[in-house]
């Protein structure tokens, strides 16, 4: 691109000296120099880029106006910058903006009757941080040749925005530098086909007197130097007309920004004061209200992410509102089942299977089933001790009657103990005094024994002291007495 600029200065300085040359040898002024005086003159249209990465349509939207802005400013008194809407206005009525993409860009532009056109392609490119490319191209839509691209890269819609200005500047000024060049090019070759037999100035005339001849050549340079005074004015009132156009749009932005922040604040307070519902139209509205604007919006992005925000806090909302119907849902089952699972039964046992089941595998699940196992749980377990006490006491009661047989300790105690020990085997809860009556059996049977040794060895000392005279006299009566 720099060589391209470097031929513009080098063939303009060759067309000055053409200029002096064509005087001096009494011709007409070029062609190529009533050309090269001439403005650029069209239309240059900026088509929607073409997104095919991740970021949202209304990034897009900006990131598309951001170029028609800087376009607008870099070729002002060029070129005349069609809007998306003359865009839309100009298409066939058979024909959508979105498929004009591809091979049909530049005949999108003549249809437009644009003479140069830019269009921009946004991919994600690779896995690496940066992996945002959008590629610039600028065509001249005569012989569709592609006249200057530039390239983009980033990692996300911020980085982009950053970086698209210059990448836009850089485009245009090497687009309408390398046009201007090539208009030089032309120019200079319709020159040499119109005087191809053009007399040298050098070569004297020999019907003229030489001096009469310097003279009037001399003559001629002054008021060449004269004349090139004049595109030096011209070219003074162009530019002043250029900063009275860049100081009147600097207002028109700054207006523009003024009326963006007034209205900005007033959906900060819509969104401080207001509904969620209310507050996220409110942000939609001031994003498409200036969506398509030339002078763009400072606060799309504060605005997107607000809205963001706001539809997941509604997202929220919902779901916390649907959770809070389907807990009343719930409960309402669970205080029914309730009334039958306070009993801690199996009847109690059937309607918390039941109530378990009935919101088993739905989407926001049972918010009350630990609640509901845990409250059988307790109400089944006092129920046992109720029944482990109450069997306690009838088990009590039927020991309390075998005990007084089974304190003998004698074959009829152990009948009584057998009897008792029968009742309750196989028994649910048991018998929980079936160990004390084995060793209550055991020690009255031990004391029984005692007592018939101690009985039997008395008996003894008493017949043994009857008799005791009578062996001590001897005799044959003594004997048979022991």
């Amino acid at each position: 691109m720099t060589y391209q600029i470097i031929k513009y200065h080098f063939i303009s300085t060759c067309l000055k000296l053409l200029s002096i040359i064509s005087i001096l040898s009494l011709s007409l002024p070029s062609q190529a120099q009533a050309q090269a005086q001439k403005k650029i003159e069209g239309k240059i249209a900026v088509l929607q880029i073409l997104n095919q990465s991740s970021l949202k349509p209304e990034e897009i939207n900006f990131l598309t106006n951001e170029i028609q802005s800087k376009v607008q400013i870099k070729t002002r008194g060029y070129y005349q910058v069609m809007t998306q809407e003359n865009i839309l206005q100009l298409l066939p009525p058979d024909k959508k903006l979105e498929d004009c993409v591809g091979e049909c860009e530049v005949e999108t532009g003549r249809l437009l009757g644009a003479k140069l056109l830019i269009t921009g392609l946004l991919v994600k490119f690779g896995n690496e941080k940066d992996n945002l490319r959008l590629s610039l191209k600028l065509h001249e839509t005569t012989n569709g040749t592609l006249i200057a691209s530039s390239t983009v890269k980033g990692s996300n819609a911020n980085d982009i925005e950053e970086k698209l200005n210059q990448a836009t500047e850089t485009l245009i000024s090497n687009g309408l530098s390398i046009l201007k060049s090539q208009e030089f090019d032309g120019q200079l070759a319709n020159s040499n086909q119109t005087n191809p037999n053009q007399a040298n100035p050098n070569q004297a005339n020999p019907n003229q007197n030489n001096t009469d001849d310097l003279s009037r050549k001399l003559d001629e340079l002054n008021q060449l130097g004269q004349k090139n005074d004049e595109p030096q004015q011209n070219q003074n009132i162009d530019y002043e007309s250029e900063l009275q156009a860049l100081e009147a749009q600097s207002k028109k932005k700054e207006a523009h920004t003024k009326e963006v922040e007034t209205q900005w604040q007033k959906v900060l307070n819509i969104v401080a004061n207001g509904k969620v519902a209310i507050s996220i139209q409110a942000v939609q509205i001031f994003i498409n209200q200036y969506n398509q604007h030339p002078l763009g919006n400072h606060r799309f992005k504060e605005a997107v992410d607000l809205l963001d925000q706001l539809k997941a806090k509604e997202e929220q909302e919902k779901k916390d509102a649907l959770a809070k119907a389907h807990l009343n849902k719930v409960r309402i089952s669970y205080e029914a089942a309730k009334k039958y699972i306070v009993n801690g039964d199996e009847k109690a046992k059937k309607a918390l299977e039941l109530f378990l089941k009935e919101f088993d595998g739905h989407t926001l699940g049972n918010p009350l089933r630990d609640e509901a196992v845990q409250f059988y749980e307790l109400k089944k377990s006092e129920r046992d001790d109720a029944e482990r006490q109450k069997h306690l006491i009838a088990v009590q009661k039927d020991w309390d009657k075998a005990k007084k047989i089974v304190e003998g300790g004698d074959e009829k105690a152990l009948k009584a103990l057998e009897l008792f020990l029968d009742k309750y085997d196989g028994h649910t809860l048991g018998n929980p005094l079936a160990q004390e009556a084995r060793l209550f059996f055991e020690e009255k049977k031990r004391e029984r024994e005692n007592q018939l040794i101690r009985d039997h060895q008395k008996t003894v000392e008493t017949e043994w002291e009857r008799i005791r005279k009578v062996v001590g006299v001897g005799g044959n009566t003594a004997v048979r007495t022991v």
